[in-house]
Parts: structure tokens; sequence; C-alpha cells
């Protein structure tokens, strides 16, 4: 598994369902059906990318460290 790019495709993910009218109205069924669909998409790109040939151009140690470093909070 790269770490790398599964965060990239997470974060791809909650960036393509979190900027909906839905979302920003609150509409309390609206938001379980956005966020039922967010998982079925992150469960779905989770397998692609588990699927693909495991040939990864990133080091297992260098491409934890960028994947964790992702999750920092900015300054």
């Amino acid at each position: 598994m790269n770490v790398l790019f599964h965060t990239i495709s997470a974060v791809g993910v909650v960036a393509m369902v979190t900027d909906t009218d839905i979302v920003k109205q609150g509409n309390s069924s609206g938001v379980k059906m956005t966020s039922l669909i967010a998982f079925l998409s992150a469960v779905f790109f989770h397998g692609v990318l588990d699927y693909m040939p495991h040939c990864y151009p990133v080091p297992s140690k260098w491409d934890v460290i960028m994947g964790l470093a992702l999750w920092l909070p900015a300054p």
C-alpha cells in the first residue's frame, strides 16, 4: 500500500463532496446522504488504488513520512 497516493485520494474525495450547497446549508438528511456518497467514493478509490500494480516510485520510509506530513496543520 502506498500511503501517499491513498492520502491524496482521500483529500480529493473530501474536496469533491464537501463543496456542495447541501453541506453548506446544514440540511441533516442531505449531510447524511453526502457522507454516504463520500464513504462509498473513498472505498471505491481505495479499491482502485489497491488493484493497480504495486510498483510505486516512492520508497516506503519516505512514503509514510510524506503521507503523514499531509495531515499536519498548516502554519
